[in-house]
């Protein structure tokens, strides 16, 4: 078999098997997020209010406190958005180089090192988002109750 064809054939595997975790975990994660919202309505239903550990966001809301650093948010974007675009990028020149340049070595090389730092940005992006603290706010209301 021509070395080629086999880099070919490896490199439509590791795509195909990239996007398939890709479809599943997003299939899993919605399964779980629908499993607590039903067992969060089981416990409305039976007049349990559910603790503020399920919802943490709606509880420092209703202290007045942000649950969220918006910050930290956007900065978290903006990384995740440029990783997927230099992924994207370095699959796009590791296919054109390989294909219309004839040079499957060069290639994997340049395309390959653009898709291993578009792939750190979005892991910076999780991580990023992983260990922010929520800010808390100096001004903070305490009114004992929860608002909806």
């Amino acid at each position: 078999m021509e070395p080629e064809l086999v880099l070919m054939a490896v490199s439509f595997a590791m795509i195909t098997g990239a996007v398939i975790v890709f479809i599943i975990s997003a299939i899993q994660r919605g399964k779980l997020r629908e499993m607590a919202h039903r067992e969060r309505l089981a416990m409305i239903e039976r007049g349990v209010a559910p603790p503020p550990e399920v919802d943490p966001g709606r509880f420092e809301r209703a202290l007045g406190q942000p649950a969220w650093d918006e910050e930290v948010a956007a900065r978290a974007a903006r990384y995740r958005r440029i990783g997927v675009i230099f992924m994207g990028l370095g699959a796009a020149l590791w296919f054109i180089i390989t294909f219309a340049g004839d040079a499957p070595e060069e290639g994997f090389g340049v395309g390959g090192a653009v898709v291993v730092l578009g792939a750190a940005l979005y892991i910076n992006s999780q991580l990023e988002l992983k260990h922010a603290p929520p800010r808390r706010s100096s001004t903070s209301k305490n009114t004992g109750t929860l608002e909806p």
